[in-house]
């Protein structure tokens, strides 16, 4: 069994869209729509709700291709930072499926900007990520039989890149 968490909430897109293929179409299918329904909805909205729509379908094809390779696969919407809230969706999982023997950590936020234009918040939501959340993993799955801890860092952990020095900390 394998489980994804992640923040993303897995809701329905609005119908009409199954067609639309990448962000540029659905950006546009969208702006069509609210233009139809005279939601008003500007280009940031409309390109917030074209990246939602387009992490749900990437959660539900990763969800079909690991079934169609015949894992059991499952997906939890919950932000890695809330150690209580990681704690009960693996006690659920545990309830389901029992101990968790691996965690694969790669949760990652990306915030790019020069050191000197970083908030304490800008830092918190990228460092946290991958610190607490590791935490949270980790102290949640405190009494599991643990086989594998994998974690993914970046190339600018190792070589440093432009505006992201606490993602290259974390």
């Amino acid at each position: 069994t394998i489980v994804l968490l992640g923040r993303t909430e897995l809701e329905e897109e609005p119908p009409g869209l199954e067609s639309t293929r990448g962000e540029n179409e659905l950006r546009r299918a969208l702006s069509e729509l609210a233009r139809r329904e005279g939601s008003g909805s500007g280009p940031a909205a409309i390109a917030s709700q074209a990246s939602r729509i387009s992490a749900v379908r990437d959660i539900r094809s990763t969800l079909t291709e690991l079934d169609k390779i015949g894992a059991r696969a499952e997906y939890a919407s919950v932000d890695v930072r809330d150690a209580t809230a990681v704690a009960d969706v693996l006690n659920d999982v545990r309830t389901r499926s029992g101990p968790i023997t691996g965690i694969l950590h790669g949760a990652g936020v990306v915030e790019d900007r020069y050191l000197a234009d970083k908030t304490d918040d800008n830092f918190s939501a990228v460092f946290d990520t991958k610190v607490l959340g590791l935490k949270a993993l980790l102290d949640a799955t405190d009494g599991d039989p643990l086989n594998s801890l994998f974690l993914f860092s970046s190339v600018s952990a190792r070589f440093g890149n432009a505006g992201q020095s606490d993602y290259a900390m974390a």
